[in-house]
């Protein structure tokens, strides 16, 4: 009986190489899901700010339109009680708004954040930003903060800009004027 030990010992390293992969195989793997995850419920907790806000914003307005009709009868202390829940509602919605806007704006796929600005930026007047070059540096950690999480798509700084800090940049025209 012969035994041939350099076959076993080399079956032994594959083994163990082998198991090793697998192990570390595995642990990247939870890892990258569990990151995903984490990543999701933030983009989520962001797109449930913004429900949020905007169902306090339509409240805002059918109860600031009842307070109105309620003035218009001459009932003002209803009107008066209306306007106190329409003003609640509409500091709920800006609460809400802010908190919305960073989370989609690090946390959202560039086609929401994009959206966003599109939206905002056609039928809200928004003021233009004051500091431009601080703005774009600013956006900047910003847009950083996007790559870092891994956020889909690429977001022009003028967007980002528009959906984070509810202003337009003016571009600057051939000879470097705002």
């Amino acid at each position: 009986m012969k035994l041939n030990i350099g076959k076993h010992w080399i079956e032994g390293m594959f083994l163990l190489v082998g198991a090793v992969t697998g192990v570390v195989g595995t642990y990247f793997y939870t890892v990258g899901v569990e990151k995903h995850k984490l990543y999701l419920e933030d983009r989520k907790a962001g797109y449930k700010e913004l429900f949020d806000g905007t169902v306090a914003l339509r409240r805002y307005w059918d109860t600031k339109a009842l307070a109105d009709e309620e003035r218009a009868k001459g009932n003002e202390s209803k009107a008066k009680e209306l306007g106190s829940e329409a003003h609640k509602q509409n500091v709920k919605h800006f609460s809400h708004y802010d908190r919305a806007r960073f989370k989609i704006g690090v946390f959202g796929d560039a086609d929401v954040v994009r959206a966003l600005a599109k939206y905002w930026g056609a039928h809200f007047n928004e003021p233009p930003c004051g500091n431009r070059q601080q703005m774009l540096d600013e956006v900047a950690v910003y847009q950083a903060m996007r790559r870092s999480m891994g956020a889909g798509g690429q977001v022009e700084d003028k967007d980002l800009i528009l959906v984070l800090f509810k202003c337009i940049v003016k571009e600057r025209n051939l000879e470097g004027k705002e």
